[in-house]
């Protein structure tokens, strides 16, 4: 879900847990740049489509999903956010919103979850939002968002 507020408090940008997708939302804008982590299925397969309908530029990602949503507008790329280092060389110049929604759920009774079950996780789900966003910060602080 993608959340445009057209209110006046563009400055002050806000996480969100949703169904296991983070949602940042910077500021409301018309045919913008948006970055979408886990963009080939799920709730950020959805984004990427109704951002690309509505004009949008949208830089979406893919792990081991090969996407397969093909709309002007949308740029695809191979990301690994457990990666040391991970590759946001194609970054734009100003992004105005970015969705964290890596598509990663664990589904086991909590008494056989093991603990490095947890720590993939969070790795995943915590770590890897952490990379992204201060990757994405130069591009976000560029548009004002």
């Amino acid at each position: 879900m993608l959340i445009n507020d057209s209110r006046a408090s563009w400055r002050v940008g806000f996480f969100k847990q949703i169904i296991g997708c983070s949602v940042i939302v910077f500021k409301h804008s018309t045919l913008k740049n948006y970055l979408i982590i886990g963009g080939s299925a799920g709730i950020g397969r959805e984004l990427v489509i109704q951002l690309a309908r509505q004009g949008h530029h949208v830089f979406a990602t893919y792990n081991t999903r090969e996407p397969d949503v093909d709309h002007t507008g949308v740029s695809w790329f191979p990301l690994n956010v457990l990666d040391d280092m991970p590759d946001t060389s194609f970054l734009p110049e100003s992004l105005d919103g970015v969705a964290y929604c890596p598509g990663s759920i664990n589904l086991k009774p909590f008494a056989r979850i093991k603990p490095d079950d947890f720590a993939h996780d969070y790795r995943l789900q915590v770590i890897g939002a952490v990379k992204i966003l201060q990757a994405a910060l130069p591009a976000l602080k560029k548009s004002g968002a």
